[in-house]
């Protein structure tokens, strides 16, 4: 699941298929490690449970993925893009005389990226300040 996860935000814009790989076991192994070591070390030295591994499997695959999707769009700066398929996904990409480049598009993912770690921290935080709130008697000490 975590190289789904990880390959999503760049899977319109690979061509190569191996490419799609490596990302993908990467997420896996990325995923692997944070349970295999960041759990503990969330649970017992900053006292965050995480029951579900949400965030091995979802939060640090996604941030990743958004990363690599951001190097990704900035790479293809110097080659033009001949498949259509691939240009659909590219609603900037006909118009780059007057719209944006390859690196200003990469520099938007890499933002969008922030935006979404930003609102999930935030969000996060207040969701379990709400839950603490009313149900102080069924939270471990």
């Amino acid at each position: 699941m975590a190289g789904g996860v990880i390959i999503g935000a760049s899977s319109g814009l690979l061509t190569n298929p191996g490419a799609s790989l490596i990302i993908g076991g990467f997420g896996g192994v990325i995923s692997s490690l944070s349970f295999s070591y960041l759990h503990d070390f969330m649970r017992d030295k900053i006292n965050v449970h995480d029951t579900a591994g949400v965030h091995n499997l979802h939060g640090i695959p996604g941030i990743c993925g958004g990363l690599i999707s951001s190097a990704v769009i900035a790479s293809y700066n110097s080659d033009p893009l001949n498949n259509p398929a691939q240009k659909s996904y590219l609603g900037f990409y006909d118009n780059l005389p007057f719209g944006r480049t390859f690196m200003e598009q990469g520099a938007i993912q890499l933002a969008g990226t922030g935006i979404s770690l930003g609102l999930g921290l935030l969000f996060g935080i207040l969701t379990g300040y709400i839950i603490r709130f009313f149900y102080t008697t069924y939270l471990p000490t």
